[in-house]
């Protein structure tokens, strides 16, 4: 990801750098850039913040979700004014749909419900379903366009920021 230097700091979206962000990290880059968004991502996981995740977390939730959690919590701690943790439905590569386990469709939920137990720091979570696929673009970009309301200083073209960045993502996976 060429982006990873790109951290987050006050005002901005904070994209945490774990779990599914991570694997569409080209994705969110290309796309929140095309639109206009502020934003950057969080600094990279250490024990500190596998320890936080522990501690934010239920015991049933598995390590990836727990770093993800603290994550957030570290993105709005230093100032972020929102994450982005959108809810993955779909992912289409070469024509092919990738499953995902339910932790990973529900992952938002989960940081918004670990983030609500503190209440003295209210969390602004950005959860836009995002399916990555041609079949069901009109539906990513109704979601994308209410969630990122406001945040953008070029939301004119949904449409193109997705086209965009699903060819930058596809074009990453293949290289990989």
């Amino acid at each position: 990801m060429g982006d990873a230097a790109r951290l987050a700091g006050p005002g901005v979206v904070g994209v945490p750098r774990a779990h599914q962000s991570f694997e569409i990290g080209v994705f969110l880059a290309t796309l929140l850039d095309a639109l206009g968004v502020p934003w950057g991502w969080s600094k990279s996981t250490t024990p500190a913040t596998i320890q936080r995740g522990e501690q934010l977390a239920p015991a049933q939730h598995c390590l990836p979700v727990k770093t993800a959690i603290a994550h957030c919590r570290a993105l709005l701690d230093g100032g972020a004014s929102a994450v982005l943790v959108p809810e993955i439905l779909r992912l289409d590569l070469d024509g092919r749909p990738l499953k995902l386990c339910v932790y990973s469709q529900q992952l938002a939920s989960f940081v918004r419900t670990a983030l609500a137990r503190d209440p003295d720091r209210g969390a602004a979570v950005l959860s836009p379903k995002i399916m990555l696929s041609e079949h069901r673009r009109s539906e990513t970009c109704d979601a994308l366009r209410a969630c990122l309301e406001g945040r953008a200083t070029r939301p004119g073209d949904v449409e193109g920021a997705f086209d965009e960045a699903l060819a930058a993502w596809r074009a990453f996976k293949a290289g990989q």
